[in-house]
């Protein structure tokens, strides 16, 4: 019970910390985006840029684009080392507390040492299987933020309409708009 109380608090961070680190995402390939459109004009326009001797003012806008990718990294780790902290300072919590009421209860003469000590075991692989799942809920969360900004950039498929069910001759056909797909033969 004394770990089960302190669970709530794990997860809340978890989930709070794994929806900034999916919008973080988003936000750091958006600035990639822009950061290779920057690049991408700069090549394709190379011939004006020289002419004119612009080539440190597109190496800096590019830099610039870049760099707020970057400074979104660094937001994007600070918060995971956060969160790792916070839910080791969580985990360490639960050893306290649990030592500390466990303790009062052998020296009340209410529970066994061996007890105590059984409980102490479960107690570490319950927090070391916390933790494993700790590391990967956030990484999850940037892959669902990279999907969704995939799924922003391509091209969406469009919706196949059913025409009609055809059976003929002991044959069940699908008729799609642009297809004919035999379904059962009796």
């Amino acid at each position: 019970m004394v770990t089960l109380a302190l669970v709530p608090a794990s997860l809340s961070a978890l989930y709070i910390s794994g929806k900034v680190s999916q919008m973080l995402t988003q936000k750091d390939l958006d600035a990639l985006a822009k950061a290779n459109a920057t690049s991408e004009e700069g090549i394709s326009n190379i011939r004006t840029i020289r002419s004119f001797g612009t080539e440190a003012f597109e190496e800096a806008k590019y830099e610039k684009d870049l760099y707020v990718s970057y400074d979104i990294s660094i937001l994007k780790y600070w918060i995971g080392g956060f969160i790792g902290q916070y839910q080791s300072l969580l985990g360490q919590a639960m050893g306290v507390i649990g030592f500390w009421y466990g303790g009062s209860l052998v020296v009340q003469g209410k529970f066994k040492l061996g007890f105590l000590m059984s409980y102490f075991m479960f107690q570490g692989t319950a927090i070391s299987s916390l933790h494993a799942l700790i590391g990967i809920f956030p990484k999850l969360a940037a892959g669902v933020g990279a999907s969704k900004r995939i799924f922003q950039c391509a091209p969406s498929p469009t919706p196949v309409l059913y025409s009609c069910l055809i059976v003929y001759e002991g044959k069940c056909f699908l008729h799609l708009p642009h297809l004919v797909i035999l379904l059962l033969q009796w």
